[in-house]
């Protein structure tokens, strides 16, 4: 089975299933600090752990490369949306941006912080 048989198949039974996906999310860039030219933002699903959606994002598509997290969580919500996939709950790490995004775009959803990164 290929990946993308697989990702079809997650969606599918996702949206049969009208379940509430409970969903993980974190990004990383090309290089440390806020010089990055390119990052990644990777969300998955908790509950079955699977990849749900992969986001790669360049600086110059954002206004900082510090919100390059940001756009990466926009873009993976949205296309889990225009798929019809319900997400209740977000786990993140502590970017304010995405806070206040979650907070002001998505109260519905469910915003939590990854104990790991409020623990270091």
């Amino acid at each position: 089975m290929t990946l993308w048989t697989r990702q079809s198949k997650y969606i599918d039974e996702a949206k049969q299933n009208n379940r509430l996906i409970v969903l993980g999310g974190d990004g990383r860039a090309d290089s440390p600090g806020f010089s990055a030219k390119y990052g990644s933002y990777t969300t998955m699903d908790l509950d079955l752990n699977v990849i749900s959606h992969i986001s790669l994002v360049q600086s110059n598509e954002v206004t900082s490369s510090v919100n390059i997290k940001k756009e990466g969580l926009i873009r993976s919500l949205a296309f889990l949306e225009n798929n019809g996939l319900k997400v209740d709950t977000l786990v993140t790490d502590r970017h304010t941006g995405i806070a206040k995004y979650m907070r002001e775009t998505y109260p519905e959803i469910t915003h939590y912080f990854d104990i790991w990164h409020v623990a270091k």
